[in-house]
């Protein structure tokens, strides 16, 4: 029993160490302002299946004159390739986009045309 307690104290002293850790971090950034004015987005093809996502986002703190910009990529797997800086839909969804439109101009030729 010792031995089981003793484990749970362990884990709970790691636990509330990592909140700690992540109090220390954020309590600052609260009063934080984020120019929102200042996010960039820009995205390309990284190569033939990726799609790379780079975010800039500056973060100010008037209180203690501090500015940051933070620049995240993101890399995001295309299934289908990746073409002119977007992932390229799927086969079976561009083929059945033509079918619905080709279904619907045969209803509207039916309804139109000529009786008699």
């Amino acid at each position: 029993m010792y031995i089981k307690i003793k484990g749970e104290l362990d884990s709970m002293k790691k636990m509330f160490g990592a909140m700690l850790i992540t109090l220390m971090v954020v309590m600052p950034l609260v009063s934080a302002q984020i120019a929102t004015n200042d996010v960039y987005h820009r995205k390309y093809c990284y190569d033939n299946t990726t799609l790379r996502w780079i975010k800039n986002v500056s973060i100010v703190v008037p209180e203690e004159n501090i500015s940051h910009t933070l620049q995240v990529t993101e890399d995001q797997i295309c299934n289908y390739g990746c073409q002119n800086d977007a992932c390229m839909m799927s086969p079976w969804i561009t083929w059945g986009i033509v079918f619905l439109v080709l279904i619907v101009i045969f209803i509207l030729y039916l309804m139109v045309r000529p009786r008699g």
